[in-house]
């Protein structure tokens, strides 16, 4: 199962902001009027198994947290740390989409952790199971609260 997008309300400095993980789609959200419109288009330049070798070993997508000193990026992967581990000590509203392969057909999940109701422009498939699962967090800075 892969993460392919989070939104996420407000968590520290972090507020109404999405965020892309998948290659394949890219996702976008608007909030207006007790309603999160989720939109979902494809990605023009995504090239399928870009990551894999010729013996079909690798990885299906990597990416990438950069950005300037003070910008969020260890608030994001705490946040994301909490979503993923399912831990309730985010304090904050969020969504997220997942995509899995299942009968070589790829469905797409969407967790809704707001109190918006949900509209997507795409279908939407039943739970999967094991959903949530331990998350390991690394960060180069020594960070005592752990």
């Amino acid at each position: 199962m892969d993460l392919v997008y989070i939104w996420i309300e407000d968590y520290r400095n972090i507020k109404n902001q999405g965020f892309n993980f998948g290659s394949e789609f890219i996702y976008s959200t608007k909030v207006k009027d007790g309603i999160i419109e989720i939109n979902r288009i494809a990605n023009e330049k995504f090239i399928p198994n870009f990551f894999k070798s010729k013996d079909n070993s690798g990885f299906e997508n990597i990416t990438a947290i950069v950005g300037e000193n003070a910008s969020g990026k260890t608030n994001f992967m705490d946040a994301l740390r909490k979503i993923l581990s399912n831990d309730s000590e985010i304090n904050s509203s969020y969504l997220s989409v997942y995509t899995f392969k299942k009968d070589n057909e790829i469905k797409t999940y969407i967790l809704n952790n707001t109190d918006l109701e949900v509209k997507e422009d795409f279908s939407q498939s039943e739970q999967p199971g094991g959903l949530f699962s331990e998350v390991i967090f690394y960060s180069p800075s020594v960070d005592f609260s752990i």
